[in-house]
């Protein structure tokens, strides 16, 4: 579905939308590329195609085998990522240590560690940690109790 600002119309996607119009945002309002909403989940993507992709996982197909251990994916390039375990390679290098990794999420996350920022605090003793992992694992010690997240990521208590 296709949200508007300051209205109510929907679009809804249909079989007689080329290929090029799912690449392309429907409207614009105030420069902001206008949004799709999954029906399912709620999240929101700025192209039909992505959307459309993004639905498959909903319905718990899952086309693509991994030939190595016989896992099935609901999208190929999840099946890319995963074959990396198999293979060994790992095409993502940090530039600061020349750690490798086999997804670039996994190198961001490890570049924390080079940084001289400390961007999470604890709301217990005030330490301060570069990685929010580490912060997490941290508040436990104080509480004994586990971090539940919510669906926008925020901690809670």
């Amino acid at each position: 579905m296709h949200r508007q600002s300051n209205s109510s119309r929907t679009h809804r996607f249909t079989e007689s939308h080329s290929v090029a119009t799912l690449k392309t945002p429907i409207n614009t309002h105030k420069g902001k590329i206008s949004e799709f909403i999954c029906e399912s989940c709620g999240k929101t993507f700025p192209y039909k195609s992505r959307l459309i992709r993004h639905q498959v996982i909903h319905t718990g197909v899952k086309p693509y085998c991994c030939h190595t251990c016989g896992k099935r994916f609901n999208q190929t390039s999840i099946l890319k990522v995963h074959q990396r375990i198999h293979t060994g390679e790992r095409p993502y290098s940090c530039d600061v240590c020349g750690k490798r990794f086999n997804q670039k999420s996994i190198l961001n996350v490890h570049k924390e560690i080079h940084s001289v920022e400390r961007p999470y605090s604890c709301d217990f003793c005030g330490r301060r940690f570069k990685q929010k992992s580490k912060l997490e694992s941290h508040v436990i010690w104080h509480t004994g109790e586990t971090i539940l997240k919510s669906k926008q990521n925020k901690i809670l208590m």
